[in-house]
């Protein structure tokens, strides 16, 4: 996942960790950083941004709600086409 590490020094101390997850991760699938059908790996986007795995699953459930992303029982994350 090619979020620019210089994101991270972006983060609204305002937000929690849920949120600065989910807020990164929408901007990456908007702008094209990650392209529709691209699989969401909770331990690469944890070492990515440095959150725990569990806030990001939380982020990609809350992507799920917004449309932005498909989440299969056993199969993981993906970018909606």
């Amino acid at each position: 996942m090619p979020t620019d590490p210089a994101d991270a020094l972006t983060l609204d101390p305002a937000q929690n960790s849920v949120d600065q997850a989910t807020r990164l991760i929408r901007e990456d699938i908007l702008s094209g950083r990650i392209a529709p059908g691209d699989r969401l790996k909770t331990a690469e986007l944890a070492k990515q941004l440095g959150f725990s795995t569990m806030p990001l699953r939380e982020a990609l459930r809350k992507l799920e709600g917004e449309g932005l992303v498909a989440i299969e029982p056993n199969r993981g994350a993906t970018v909606r086409k």
